[in-house]
């Protein structure tokens, strides 16, 4: 039945918005588990597969954790100033480092060259780009 109220958690969502203050992997995770399933329903998985991941924010940032932790390489992250691009897919240190610069510093994506000077970043381009 709509009623108009809301009661429940949206994880990956503030605090404000019904969000979780305890599981902030779980959206991001959610994600990845999901298409896992898809992809075993179809016989294969995240091994070897190429991934772009759009954001750079907190569900992005997990989701880009569980893929490279299950094999995938994860060519990009991005936020609303540009795209990285990593040609042979982010390694688990780079993607610490996103979490250290979105998060603690408060940065841009375009920041990542700073520490990765190797990688390439497109102004105003998104991933599907």
């Amino acid at each position: 039945r709509i009623v108009d109220s809301f009661e429940g958690v949206l994880t990956g969502k503030g605090l404000a918005y019904g969000g979780s203050l305890y599981r902030p992997e779980a959206t991001g995770y959610g994600v990845v588990y999901f298409t896992r399933e898809v992809l075993e329903d179809r016989g294969d998985s995240f091994a070897g597969e190429r991934c772009l991941v759009s954001g750079s924010g907190n569900v992005a940032q997990y989701c880009a954790d569980k893929l490279h932790k299950l094999g995938a390489q994860v060519l990009t992250l991005s936020d609303l100033q540009g795209t990285i691009l990593m040609e042979g897919g982010f390694h688990a240190e780079q993607i610490k480092y996103v979490f250290d610069l979105k998060n603690t510093k408060r940065g841009r994506m375009s920041e990542f060259l700073t520490a990765y000077p190797d990688a390439k970043y497109f102004p105003g381009a998104n991933p599907w780009d």
